[in-house]
């Protein structure tokens, strides 16, 4: 044994076990309890123990000759018998292995692994729970050894004596067999485990053969009912389980008919213990209640087993399931700038926060859980969406992502243009899902004007209609703001020209006053004479977006305001050059300014912190144009209509004139 491997030698001892329990353990426990010196007891088990080791020593080296011996007709003959067997053990351990399955499946070995992990998960358990008890009944017959003495122990005839004295050894076993485990986890396996219940099924039908009363036998089956359940339960192999009580219930009805052939009083005495009819047989109630209660064991072993695979099956599939999900919304974020999934009333079922960043939105803190994605979009786009979602609602099979250009507008009022990919799938209640994927295909967004009123619009109508002496044309100067743009006005194509207009020479009175410390310049306060372009009450409007290039014209006014903060503005006025005004009422009546502008900040408040701060704009050399044809449609946000182009510049001068 001290040359052979680690699984050679754990064989080993399993066979001394085997051995020990056929060459007989009752009577191996009568010799030596029947020893009144504790040392002599120790000898005498060394000895056994010695002698069932020599005996497989014998047994291996036998085997090893046979190996190597020449072969003959017999002896060839008996090789393949033996090999045939062990063909046909090997195809009963395949068939008796708990949750069989393909082992070539994926799923299934995942499904495999995870139930063995819980099967001696449960066998911890139970062996937890098991070994005190164990250890309450061995207290239990220790203490009636004390009080009967061992030679009384061992001596006496009652039924329930000889119950107590053949659970002696096997609760000593067991008992050892448990703390080892809980001592040293990792030697639990499935196989000792299938081991210790093919050798406890063993002792119990080793047990029943050796009774030589029926009412025993009846006594015994029915203090081991509740055993064999607990033990077919913990092990959780429901085919070696069916084999074991199969095989008990077999020996139990074996062994009753064999003694009641022998003895003929145990009727009358069983009939009157249980209170039974004359006419009712008694060995058809043992043999009924023996067989009823072993299929009611297979029956729920099977039941669990079923029920364990599958849940395991159910976890493992929602597991690959939600692992998939997650690849594919990776993919999919890798490729679109967002990702939601919406229910079939178009609600987001989950939060979707990059769509959030994507609009400039802060949604709530479960991130637009709860919105309706229709919502989100613009008016127009809406129908179209909701045909869309209809159609795929109505297809049953899954087809492929459908595709559709939207626009949103965002937290800023700008209105960005999204292609959307749109698919269904079942969610775990069997209803219709979509999942939507969005891509930004734009990257200048197109910021929506905010809508004219008539009285504007008709206000600016009539101040460009009136008439105005003509005057030069001033070529526009270079500028601080128009000169990144001159490329832009100078490459135009509407065929018309910026005319000057007269009656607005003062200087000062077109002025407008803004806060410079607000992200759009919001207008407080204006002359009279800038109401003439603005139109009524133009406070609280943004005048960022009244500038051809706001962002520019923005920037020039923070660095004037940085610049007047640290004293190197002394003056505290600037010309900010030439730039095109485009208010709404104008815009409406496709009409654009072009003016020099001159930028006035006031001396900046000592701690005035984030106060407003009053900055003006004045403008003066104001001039004016008229736009025609697609483009002055596509700003007005009109269908473009064909109109006649006007005359040349110089034309409508002379006109005027």
């Amino acid at each position: 044994l001290k040359s052979g491997s680690r699984t050679e030698c754990q064989s080993s001892w399993l066979l001394i076990l085997c051995c020990l329990h056929l060459l007989g353990l009752q009577a191996f426990v009568r010799l030596v309890m029947s020893i009144e010196a504790w040392v002599f007891r120790a000898f005498a088990l060394l000895a056994c123990v010695a002698l069932a080791c020599y005996l497989l020593l014998v047994a291996r080296a036998c085997w090893c000759w046979l190996a190597t011996a020449r072969p003959t007709l017999g002896f060839a003959l008996a090789q393949a018998f033996v090999r045939l067997a062990a063909a046909r053990m090997c195809e009963l351990r395949q068939w008796l292995q708990p949750y069989p399955g393909a082992p070539h499946d994926p799923l299934q070995a995942k499904v495999l692994e995870l139930c063995r992990t819980r099967r001696l998960q449960r066998i911890r358990l139970g062996i937890t729970v098991l070994t005190p008890v164990l250890g309450v009944f061995l207290a239990a017959l220790l203490v009636l050894v004390h009080r009967a003495g061992v030679w009384g122990f061992v001596s006496q005839a009652t039924a329930h004596s000889g119950l107590f004295r053949s659970a002696f050894m096997p609760l000593c076993v067991d008992f050892a067999f448990c703390v080892f485990l809980i001592a040293f986890p990792a030697q639990l396996t499935c196989r000792k485990s299938d081991i210790w219940f093919v050798l406890q099924f063993t002792w119990m039908a080793r047990r029943i053969l050796n009774f030589s009363n029926v009412l025993n036998i009846v006594v015994y089956t029915r203090v081991h009912f509740g055993m064999r359940l607990i033990v077919s339960l913990v092990i959780g192999n429901a085919g070696l389980a069916m084999i074991g009580n199969a095989a008990l219930c077999g020996v139990s009805i074996f062994s009753v008919v064999t003694l009641a052939q022998s003895d003929r009083h145990w009727e009358k005495v069983f009939v009157t213990d249980n209170h039974f009819e004359e006419h009712f047989p008694p060995m058809v109630h043992v043999a009924t209640t023996e067989a009823f209660v072993s299929a009611t064991i297979i029956m729920v072993v099977y039941v669990v087993e079923f029920w364990v695979v599958a849940e395991t099956r159910a976890t493992v599939e929602a597991k690959a399931s939600r692992s998939s999900e997650r690849t594919s919304r990776s993919l999919l974020l890798a490729m679109c700038d967002a990702v939601a999934s919406v229910d079939a009333e178009l609600r987001l079922s989950a939060p979707a926060p990059q769509l959030a960043t994507l609009l400039l939105k802060q949604p709530a803190v479960f991130g637009f859980k709860g919105y309706n994605f229709k919502e989100l979009l613009d008016t127009a786009d809406r129908p179209r969406f909701q045909q869309l979602v209809g159609t795929l609602q109505a297809t049953d099979e899954m087809s492929v992502a459908e595709s559709l250009h939207v626009r949103m507008p965002d937290g800023a009022g700008n209105r960005v243009s999204l292609q959307l990919f749109v698919t269904s799938f079942l969610d775990l209640q069997d209803s219709r899902g979509f999942l939507i994927s969005v891509r930004e295909t734009e990257q200048d967004r197109e910021r929506e004007p905010p809508q004219a009123t008539q009285e504007q619009a008709a206000a600016v109508v009539s101040f460009a209609s009136m008439p105005r002496p003509c005057a030069a044309l001033a070529s526009p100067s270079p500028s601080l703001i128009g000169r990144s743009g001159s490329s832009q006005g100078s490459g135009s194509n509407d065929g018309d020209e910026f005319l000057p207009i007269a009656g607005l020479s003062e200087p000062g009175e077109m002025t407008v006053w803004f806060n410079a410390r607000s992200l759009g310049l919001t207008v407080s306060r204006c002359t009279a004479a800038f109401t003439a372009i603005s139109g009524p009450s133009p406070a609280g409007a943004s005048l960022v977006d009244w500038v051809e290039r706001g962002e520019a014209f923005r920037s020039a006014v923070q660095v004037m305001v940085s610049a007047s903060s640290s004293g190197d503005l002394e003056t505290g006025t600037v010309s900010a050059g030439q730039i095109r005004l485009r208010p709404p009422a104008a815009k409406a009546a496709g009409l654009e300014y072009t003016a020099e502008c001159s930028l006035s900040v006031p001396p900046l408040p000592a701690g005035g912190g984030g106060a407003a701060l009053e900055a003006s704009a004045t403008f003066t050399h104001l001039r004016c144009r008229r736009q025609h044809g697609q483009r002055a449609e596509r700003r007005r946000g009109g269908p473009a209509q064909e109109q006649p182009r006007g005359a040349p510049a110089q034309e409508r001068q002379v006109q005027e004139l």
